[in-house]
């Protein structure tokens, strides 16, 4: 930590980089576009539950239903595509040049909530709806870690609305997903407390005194826009317009898709599947971990016992 290394030669092949030790008063900042792909629904807070179970199993019967706010699977897309040297002392930037990488593809878990067509036109006549939905994100992830006390690096949002493509239209929606393959449990939380945490969000870009944003409220550290194209009111409006629309919800499983297990698609990767299938012998290992652990201590400590003597008999020596 706190060196500097000169990468000299990478082989993708071997996934290995050849580095050298260097002291250079520049750092080097990757230049990349991430693209989040929702796989499928895993839980939902729907306006109301059928009254018979042959309805609640068929997810069909809630298409009609209004259903905003979601958690599910997703497919997280990284893709290199420069580089940017920058001065340490005034981060600014003095050299960039393009290079292409292999993009980097892993499974995780998102939450989302998506914005509706009478939602988006109640917005529209305050401000601009992408950039509201960029600002509601950012204040989103300042409030989250504060409430479910996990680490600000372990969720990311899509910074700005995604570009549509004609092969696969984006929807209008604040999405907030996991960093770590195979999800670390974040979203499901915040979908647990989707209306404290959206609560919280709201307030705090209400009672900031700013007029267009600022660094308490909606601006975040690590935009790669730059915290451009954000727009405070709209997000206030967006983030009211869900919260009223979700406040008589009740959750509700997919039962009809269910989701894949979450694999690891990078090659030497370990493949992690979900099951609640626990084995025979889990008792019998589990004690003999506890036991091996015990004899491991022990030895240390019969080991640490014979080096103090042998200091004490030295000095007595002495």
């Amino acid at each position: 930590q706190a060196r500097q290394y000169l990468v000299k030669h990478l082989d993708l092949e071997k996934h290995t980089a050849k580095v050298r030790p260097v002291r250079v008063p520049y750092y080097t900042v990757a230049k990349n576009t991430t693209e989040v792909v929702t796989t499928c629904r895993i839980e939902s807070l729907v306006s109301s539950i059928p009254s018979t179970t042959e309805a609640a199993s068929d997810s069909d019967s809630f298409e009609c239903k209004e259903s905003l706010v979601h958690i599910g699977g997703a497919v997280v897309r990284r893709l290199v595509y420069g580089w940017v040297k920058k001065y340490m002392n005034s981060d600014r930037s003095f050299e960039c040049n393009e290079c292409k990488l292999p993009p980097l593809e892993y499974n995780t878990r998102a939450w989302w909530a998506d914005i509706p067509m009478d939602l988006r036109a109640e917005v529209a006549k305050v401000g601009d709806v992408d950039a509201g939905m960029h600002a509601a994100a950012h204040a989103i992830l300042s409030v989250t870690p504060l409430e479910l006390l996990c680490d600000p690096n372990d969720i990311e949002t899509l910074h700005g609305h995604i570009s549509f493509r004609p092969s696969r239209p984006a929807p209008r929606r604040i999405l907030i997903f996991d960093k770590t393959p195979s999800g670390n449990g974040t979203s499901l939380a915040l979908f647990r407390r989707c209306h404290h945490i959206l609560a919280k969000a709201k307030t705090l870009m209400e009672r900031c005194p700013c007029n267009n944003g600022c660094p308490m409220c909606i601006h975040h550290h690590n935009c790669p826009d730059y915290n451009q194209s954000l727009h405070k009111g709209a997000a206030i409006l967006l983030l009211g317009g869900i919260l009223r629309r979700i406040s008589k919800t009740v959750p509700h499983t997919w039962t009809a898709k269910p989701e894949e297990p979450l694999c690891a698609e990078a090659e030497g990767d370990l493949s992690l599947v979900e099951s609640d299938e626990v084995p025979e012998n889990w008792n019998s290992l589990k004690g003999r971990r506890v036991c091996e652990k015990r004899a491991r201590r022990e030895m240390r400590d019969d080991q640490f016992a014979k080096m103090s003597m042998s200091v004490r008999s030295s000095w007595t020596s002495c």
